[in-house]
């Protein structure tokens, strides 16, 4: 049965519509994959602080990479291409349809890159000796089983049809998100801290989660204590045995679990704010989709949580408040990035939008102004606030040119990118790993709208002329005003224009489901 499930996600993704954008960004997925999966490698090479520091490092990384892979698990729901709902109605042993998706979950494709990071431990451990290599072999695959059950287990976990769950777990997986990209940015300090064994309490901490087992019993293999690391071996094989008994009664509670939520909805007469335009109808729609929408809003609170993470990072590290005034920059970036597939999560309905006479620049103008509703008074209150907080006036000019300029920037390209470069949602309501590049290509455009600011900044700190630092405060917000209205009314002919084929690629890859 595990040929025929393989068979059928094979299948699934070869019968997937892929652009010449798709395959570049998958490519370009694979090759930051290796890339980070090789620099884990090389730290089991390169650990220093001995067979104890070397420990406690590799325990920080291996739990970046685990909850990394959880929360994707959480957030994506599971296998695009193997829905487990079909198997509600097929007549398969539920024990026997247990182990083949378990299987199938260990060859998921994101398997071979934990595979390289984790071989990290088999590197420190045989720098430690043929005994410590060796368990470190062991550990490293207990630790791959243990983590590709797990996800496993969590992707079945998340939808199960109510849908007040699906929304808790999407919102629940972004915020794992968030936290595991905030740490990222923390890895390269707190492997320094540890290697000097300066922070015992987080040495600690990683010790007891399971994904430190494996080091410790390393470092007691290298100490001569063959009994501890047998024994945290055992109980790393004990985690992936009582994490496979679990696995069977969680299939079947997703599998016999009724759909339906008991929500129901409540009119509620509230004073009108926006217009009574279409323009205005737009965007009270859009808003409520931020919010109330899972996937959107957990898009959001990854840019939220990330932007202000990201800069309280030198702080935390290092007592370093620099970066502080920036955090509102970097939520505009990050949310631009967020939002640059925003017609992709239409899906079909951008129909209804196609079928109104002249409504695509309307519907371009509303997604503008209900983004920058969302966005805009967050990253301004963060930014005043980051200024005021870190007493770091020299700060003012900066990004009081560089936010209008951003905030513009990213009101102009993210429509724009958007039909560009749809990319339609899968089975579960994710766009897919190749959207991260999508993402990337965003936060590059966005940033690049900032550069004429920038560069009178630049010029005024060079030339030591205070005025022309100043001067780029209204340039900035020039840019943003033009940048939001060029690159909008850009958007709205291209949704005119190529509104038929968008509609078409969106509509299509539901029919191919």
């Amino acid at each position: 049965m595990v040929r025929i499930l393989i068979a059928m996600r094979a299948t699934a993704l070869g019968n997937a519509r892929h652009s010449r954008f798709g395959i570049l960004s998958l490519v370009a997925a694979v090759v930051v994959g290796l890339a980070t999966a090789s620099s884990t490698l090389w730290l089991g090479f390169t650990a220093a602080g001995g067979a104890s520091g070397g420990a406690d490092q590799l325990a920080l990384v291996m739990l970046t990479w685990t909850a990394g892979r959880i929360g994707f698990a959480a957030f994506s729901g599971g296998d695009p291409g193997i829905a487990l709902d079909l198997f509600r109605i097929i007549p398969v042993p539920r024990r026997r349809l247990a182990r083949s998706l378990l299987v199938l979950g260990l060859v998921d494709p994101a398997m071979p890159f934990l595979a390289i990071a984790f071989s990290s431990l088999v590197a420190f451990g045989f720098r430690h000796g043929p005994i410590a290599g060796l368990v470190g072999i062991v550990g490293a695959g207990a630790l791959l089983l243990l983590v590709g059950i797990l996800s496993t287990i969590v992707a079945a976990l998340v939808p199960t049809g109510s849908r007040r769950r699906q929304d808790l777990g999407a919102l629940l997986a972004a915020a794992l998100i968030s936290a595991v990209v905030v740490a990222g940015t923390l890895v390269g300090p707190l492997l320094a801290t540890l290697a000097a064994g300066s922070t015992p309490a987080l040495s600690l901490i990683l010790r007891v989660l399971p994904t430190g087992w494996a080091g410790d019993a390393i470092a007691a293999a290298s100490l001569g204590q063959p009994g501890a690391a047998a024994l945290l071996v055992a109980a790393l094989l004990a985690a992936n045995a009582l994490c496979a008994a679990i696995w069977p009664q969680v299939l079947g509670a997703r599998l016999v679990a009724e759909a339906g939520s008991g929500r129901h909805a409540h009119a509620r007469a509230s004073a009108r704010i926006l217009p009574a335009t279409v323009t205005g109808a737009v965007t009270s729609r859009e808003v409520r989709l931020w919010i109330r929408d899972p996937n959107r809003a957990g898009f959001l609170i990854i840019a939220l949580v990330v932007g202000l993470g990201g800069c309280l990072v030198p702080l935390i590290t290092h007592g370093a408040a620099q970066l502080l005034p920036f955090a509102g920059l970097g939520t505009a970036l990050i949310a631009a990035a967020v939002a640059g597939n925003s017609y992709g999560f239409d899906g079909p309905a951008l129909g209804l939008t196609l079928t109104v006479a002249g409504a695509e620049r309307h519907d371009v103008r509303g997604r503008q102004l209900a983004w920058f509703i969302v966005v805009g008074p967050y990253a301004i209150l963060l930014s005043i606030a980051g200024l005021l907080v870190s007493e770091q006036n020299w700060a003012w000019p900066w990004v009081l040119a560089m936010l209008p300029a951003l905030l513009g920037g990213g009101v102009g390209v993210f429509p724009l990118i958007s039909l560009l470069a749809v990319q339609p949602l899968d089975d579960n309501g994710s766009p897919g790993p190749t959207w991260v590049v999508k993402a990337y290509a965003t936060i590059v455009a966005v940033a690049i709208s900032a550069a004429p600011p920038i560069a009178l900044l630049v010029i005024g700190i060079v030339s030591r002329l205070a005025p022309l630092t100043w001067i780029a405060v209204p340039v900035g917000v020039l840019t943003g005003v033009c940048c939001a209205v060029v690159l909008g009314r850009i958007a709205g002919n291209l949704l005119a224009r190529r509104g038929p084929e968008v509609f078409q690629i969106l509509a299509g890859a539901v029919a191919g489901r």
